[in-house]
């Protein structure tokens, strides 16, 4: 099982910095599916590890089991711009290139923020000035989403997840505006022979 951060096909957000010029393009589900992230379901709530999805199927079964099949991973500005500059940690199906062969780990995306808010007008995206609009797009109580987010940026100040003991290394306050949510479904791949 994968995630797909669209009910349909994803499209490519075009990114500068792929070298003399040359556009890389990132899918918002690969956006989405880095650990630094905050996954939550339709409650508001953490329901998991966010760095075990590195494993990439390994989180398929932890994503079907919320409401309706769908979370939301949510992130800070200072998250985008550390992505922006280090590259994305986690990109595609096998770790080193997405499933179209796009870009590699670690390559630095100059302007990111720039063409992820291009895509605001997308139904899978949210960028906001606070939680409780983040909340209200979700349709959780604020309150929850708050009290969750207050739970996690506490732990990161404190280097230790109590819920599921993420990585530090993946340990990131969220407290800098804009905030970003991207809406994610599970979804199954599957390959199917040629018919003759």
């Amino acid at each position: 099982m994968t995630i797909k951060a669209d009910t349909l096909q994803a499209e490519l957000v075009a990114v500068g910095g792929g070298g003399a010029g040359t556009p890389i393009n990132v899918r918002l589900a690969e956006i989405a599916w880095e650990p630094y992230n905050l996954w939550v379901n339709k409650d508001g709530r953490r329901f998991m590890d966010e760095g075990y999805q590195l494993a990439f199927f390994a989180h398929g079964n932890a994503l079907a089991l919320q409401p309706e099949g769908i979370s939301y991973s949510l992130f800070d500005s200072q998250t985008l711009k550390m992505i922006a500059e280090r590259g994305l940690l986690r990109t595609g199906i096998f770790g080193a290139y997405t499933l179209h062969g796009f870009s590699k780990p670690g390559i630095p995306l100059p302007g990111l923020e720039r063409e992820i808010k291009k895509q605001q007008s997308r139904d899978c995206l949210k960028i906001a000035e606070s939680w409780d609009d983040i909340a209200c797009w979700i349709r959780c109580q604020p309150q929850a989403l708050k009290a969750m987010l207050e739970e996690y940026n506490a732990g990161c100040d404190r280097g230790h997840d109590s819920l599921f003991a993420k990585d530090q290394a993946y340990l990131r306050p969220l407290r800098t505006p804009p905030y970003y949510a991207i809406r994610c479904q599970g979804f199954i791949c599957e390959a199917l022979p040629e018919r003759d």
